[in-house]
């Protein structure tokens, strides 16, 4: 006879594969001279506030990157990290000697560019729940974990791949697997040699040493990220983004309108995944007034459950952005469908 468990249980009683303590995970803040870039270090197992702490860190910072090392615990604090990861277009690593299991692994993968180093270790297994004293894998916690992978962007291969492993099991990560399953994971070493970010808390894009391209590049990652949330989410961000006066799509538009415009489009798809292709962004700035006009591709997935419809398909698009009032604001907006799938 099956065993019925109520929502609030289930919620709580999320467990990792390493068994869980009583000691909540430590959260430290530091800039990395190596990157310089403000690195927010999480160690220890995941517990159910774990997710709140984070964000409360989190939102401090424009841009920083997530040193996770952890076996796993809460999934929903994991979800919630990662969550709070991409919408701040972070970057997550996993370093020499550490490990990343379970919850932790799932909030690594929601880093808009991840890296691992050396001998680190990186693993999934699917939800479970513990029912009896026993792991148990549960349909609807793999739902839940499934549709968080679909909104992040990664393939159908990779949602497989991370939720295969039964409850007593782990599937470590390794090169060849990133690459059949299309994940893209990159060597630390080389986000030591390249990269220069202003570790300020909350300081506007030119901050980043003038380095507008990039800024141009993390404020997409976010405007697809919060686009990819629900609707409040989604909306709030967008208004907060938008000049009072956008070249829309060719015509000189209201921010009113626009605002408008695209509640109607995702009160239509409450649903929504918009995932960028990195490898089709170009970026080209102009420093003197402070502004950039970034292009690529991205693949979309819009879903209205309660219709059944879908809509997905491949589109380019395009933004100017003005950087001279000190954060990211568009100026104007263009996308043309390429492919519907």
């Amino acid at each position: 006879m099956s065993m019925r468990i109520p929502l609030y249980k289930f919620l709580i009683t999320w467990a990792c594969l390493i068994a869980c303590s009583s000691n909540a995970a430590t959260f430290n803040v530091e800039f990395d001279s190596a990157t310089q870039q403000t690195q927010i270090s999480i160690n220890g197992e995941l517990n159910s506030d774990d997710g709140d702490r984070f964000s409360s860190i989190a939102h401090r910072y424009q841009d920083a990157i997530v040193s996770l090392n952890s076996p796993g615990g809460s999934l929903l604090s994991g979800i919630q990290i990662g969550t709070v990861i991409r919408l701040r277009a972070f970057y997550t690593v996993v370093k020499n000697n550490s490990m990343c299991a379970s919850a932790c692994a799932y909030a690594w993968l929601a880093g808009v560019q991840r890296y691992a180093e050396g001998n680190s270790k990186i693993g999934f297994h699917a939800a479970y729940i513990i029912e009896r004293g026993r792991a148990k894998e549960t349909g609807v916690g793999n739902a839940l974990l499934g549709s968080y992978l679909a909104r992040i962007g990664l393939t159908d291969e990779a949602i497989a791949y991370f939720t295969s492993a039964q409850p007593d099991e782990i599937n470590w990560l390794n090169g060849g697997v990133a690459k059949r399953i299309r994940l893209n994971v990159y060597d630390y070493a080389s986000l030591q040699k390249t990269q220069s970010f202003s570790p300020t808390p909350t300081a506007p894009p030119p901050a980043t040493g003038g380095n507008l391209e990039l800024a141009s590049r993390n404020f997409v990652n976010k405007l697809l990220a919060h686009w990819s949330t629900d609707n409040d989410v989604a909306l709030a961000f967008l208004s907060q983004s938008l000049a009072p006066q956008v070249n829309f799509y060719g015509k000189y538009t209201e921010k009113a309108l626009i605002v408008k415009e695209k509640a109607a489009a995702i009160k239509r798809w409450p649903m929504r995944v918009y995932v960028e292709r990195p490898s089709s962004i170009s970026t080209v700035c102009n420093k003197t007034n402070m502004t950039c006009t970034i292009s690529g591709v991205l693949d979309w997935d819009a879903r209205n459950p309660e219709k059944n419809r879908v809509s997905a398909g491949v589109a380019q698009f395009e933004y100017q952005l003005d950087f001279s009032n000190g954060s990211a604001r568009i100026v104007a907006e263009n996308s043309t469908v390429l492919e519907r799938k």
